[in-house]
């Protein structure tokens, strides 16, 4: 009997046991399923705070979003910037028979390959003095050395519209470093080249032709 007894301890010592790890387990795993996140459930949000903070008693001012610059108008052409071709020909000066393009500028290389428009002047046809200078050549001025007075010069435009002067005078001034242009009144077109037209290396003067505008 008394072996039994000792036997029935031992079996509710071990069920006890059992139990009691039974339940330390289940009391584990409930608390896994408090913490645990379950997929596409959002457990805590939590908005950025547009205050200052204070870390280490130091202030720091939040970061501000970097501001986009406004965008810029595309400067505006002039009418002369408008008027010249994309092969840079404002338009087409007709001496006598001879047709001569005439470039939308002056600097050497753009006379070396034709006469040009002094863009500080008026345009053609507009008011106030038009001046065009280039060189002695054939291809070139060399037509101004048979105008007289009386004479037309038509100025063509690339879309077709004419202005036509009449020459009025013709000067020649000499070669200097101090030369400018003489000054004209009224709305007219100042041809400039060198002069002599058939002198050979640097021409001592400048032929200079007046014309006024008609139409």
């Amino acid at each position: 009997m008394q072996t039994k007894s000792i036997w029935r301890l031992v079996i509710l010592a071990v069920l006890f046991s059992i139990a009691c790890v039974l339940g330390v387990l289940c009391l584990f795993q409930s608390c896994m399923a408090d913490i645990t996140p379950h997929p596409g459930k959002v457990i805590r949000s939590v908005a950025p705070s547009p205050t200052p903070y204070v870390a280490w008693g130091v202030q720091v001012e939040p970061e501000q979003p970097t501001p986009i610059p406004p965008e810029t108008a595309a400067p505006q052409q002039t009418e002369a910037q408008q008027l010249i071709t994309a092969s840079g020909s404002l338009g087409v000066l007709t001496v006598g028979r001879k047709e001569i393009p005439i470039a939308g500028n002056v600097d050497e290389a753009t006379l070396d390959k034709s006469p040009g428009w002094m863009p500080d002047s008026a345009l053609p046809g507009e008011s106030g003095m038009c001046v065009i200078l280039g060189h002695r050549n054939r291809k070139h001025l060399r037509p101004l050395e048979k105008v007289q007075r009386g004479d037309e010069i038509i100025f063509t435009y690339p879309d077709g519209r004419t202005a036509t002067y009449i020459v009025t005078e013709t000067m020649i001034y000499e070669n200097t470093a101090d030369w400018r242009l003489p000054a004209v009144d009224g709305d007219t077109l100042v041809l400039v080249t060198c002069y002599p037209f058939r002198y050979s290396g640097s021409a001592p003067g400048k032929f200079v032709v007046v014309s006024r505008f008609a139409n």
